[in-house]
């Protein structure tokens, strides 16, 4: 099993991530915590701009944007990033193919993106043969619409799938470049103000396709372990925000509105598609389960995911112990 070494990694990520100052394994050590975000409407998004992430841990917080949650694991593999927030379920079966020691600790959201696209080229995924689909690949984007294909008996190759960050993507439609794209809100939406029609959201690829995926707040097993009452504070943020989504849904909705700049109704029909399990729900065996459980949802899905990664021949191996990557202990303290 091999891993890239860290100078090949740094090497990799040239140009395309910000090596920010002051990383250190504690990050009490440190003169701000790094942390990488997802720009799209869910709860973390409101805390962040309200401050709480800060308030609670006492440390200056650099929030940045890194596309794709595996440059964001080997961000923290360079030394740029303490914390990768919407990391996906393929970048983590694939970091964990390739023995990156790393830990999930808090699950964001069920993964909320949907598949539209020109109505004129197709008008459900059975019909994508011939067409043009952005998905960022390696992402959970990527992998939804390679399943979602081989269950109505098309593979990658009856298609041409381009290899797109969301912002380009939604350039690229606009272009005409592309026939449509798999996308988070508010993204999605801005495709379908362009015309496109959804063929595939969240649900049917749940229920139509079986297909479970999730987005993960994830760090290295160093960092666990220098930082617990850091954690056990990020995460009763986490549930903080979780709880304010649902108590103050306008005040939340105006507040993502705001950071995105996208109007309320965007932001609130971003929210309605998205499942963010509460810290209670998360210790159930269909999320991260218990404390040192085996076999919980979580690791299903991503042993799953794994199994079509390695199928597809893009990783090398299956990972060895997936149960060990889930560290719900830092979510039990917060709920006792």
């Amino acid at each position: 099993m091999k891993t890239l070494s860290k100078s090949a990694v740094v090497a990799t990520l040239l140009g395309s991530v910000i090596v920010l100052p002051g990383y250190a394994a504690n990050a009490q050590d440190a003169t701000e915590l790094a942390v990488r975000y997802g720009a799209i409407p869910e709860p973390q998004l409101v805390a962040k701009e309200m401050g709480w992430f800060e308030e609670a841990l006492g440390i200056p917080i650099n929030w940045v944007t890194i596309s794709g949650g595996a440059n964001a694991i080997t961000a923290m593999q360079s030394g740029s990033l303490h914390i990768a927030c919407g990391v996906g379920t393929p970048p983590i079966a694939a970091a964990l193919s390739q023995g990156v020691p790393l830990k999930i600790f808090w699950i964001q959201d069920n993964a909320p993106e949907s598949l539209a696209v020109n109505p004129e080229v197709a008008t459900s995924v059975a019909d994508l043969a011939g067409s043009k689909i952005s998905a960022l690949v390696g992402s959970t984007m990527y992998f939804a619409l390679v399943i979602a294909l081989e269950k109505e008996g098309l593979t990658s190759r009856d298609l041409e799938i381009i290899d797109l960050p969301i912002e380009e993507a939604v350039a690229a439609y606009r272009r005409g470049d592309i026939d449509g794209a798999i996308l988070p809100h508010p993204a999605i939406d801005v495709l379908m103000d362009e015309g496109a029609e959804e063929i595939m959201s969240p649900v049917d690829r749940t229920e139509k396709y079986g297909y479970s995926l999730f987005d993960a707040c994830v760090v290295l097993d160093e960092f666990a372990e220098a930082n617990p009452e850091l954690l056990e504070k990020w995460v009763a943020v986490e549930a903080r925000a979780n709880d304010f989504r649902y108590a103050n849904e306008a005040e939340a909705a105006a507040t993502i509105a705001k950071a995105l700049t996208v109007d309320e109704a965007t932001a609130l029909n971003g929210l309605a598609v998205s499942v963010q399990p509460s810290a209670r729900e998360q210790l159930d065996p269909l999320w991260l389960g218990e404390p040192g459980s085996e076999g919980s949802g979580v690791a299903e899905a991503i042993e799953i995911t794994a199994q079509f990664q390695y199928d597809l021949g893009r990783i090398p191996a299956m990972p060895e112990d997936v149960d060990s990557a889930i560290d719900s202990s830092f979510i039990a303290k917060v709920v006792e």
